[in-house]
């Protein structure tokens, strides 16, 4: 039996949250494959499973924060690229427009350019004016849940 466990058996809630906060191992079983949790809801001490669900909720406010901010940097990192790649593509369509004006020298009559289209410019501009599109399980607001033991 671990010390979390004897707290509970002993209806110590402050025990159990400075224990909780300490880092108890929260899947440690006992002989008869019981939790420290389990415990406590079979015996109704509601002091104890209170002090469980608070640790949850903090440590589940710290993964959604630390989620949140990871996401917000791989949007910044994604747009920062995006923003590099539209640069890139406005100054070649401004190297072609140069070269295009320059014409031939000694011609008058120029006509239009003898060079091929280049199918390929246009696919890439389409891509830079497509819309990010987020990916599945990194929806705003969408908040990671507590475990099922501590539902009712």
């Amino acid at each position: 039996m671990t010390a979390l466990m004897h707290a509970v058996l002993s209806n110590r809630p402050p025990i159990v949250r400075r224990l909780l906060g300490l880092g108890a191992d929260l899947k440690a079983r006992a002989a008869n494959g019981k939790t420290a949790l389990q415990f406590a809801k079979e015996k109704g001490f509601d002091g104890c499973v209170a002090a469980f669900r608070q640790h949850f909720a903090v440590d589940y406010e710290a993964a959604n924060a630390k989620r949140d901010a990871e996401a917000k940097a791989r949007g910044e990192a994604l747009l920062a690229e995006i923003e590099a790649e539209e640069a890139k593509a406005r100054a070649k369509k401004g190297k072609k427009k140069k070269k295009k004006s320059k014409g031939v020298v000694g011609s008058s009559d120029a006509g239009p350019s003898q060079e091929p289209h280049a199918p390929a410019d246009e696919a890439e501009e389409a891509e830079m004016e497509a819309p990010a599109v987020a990916r599945e399980g990194e929806a705003e607001g969408e908040a990671e849940r507590p475990p099922a033991a501590l539902q009712e």
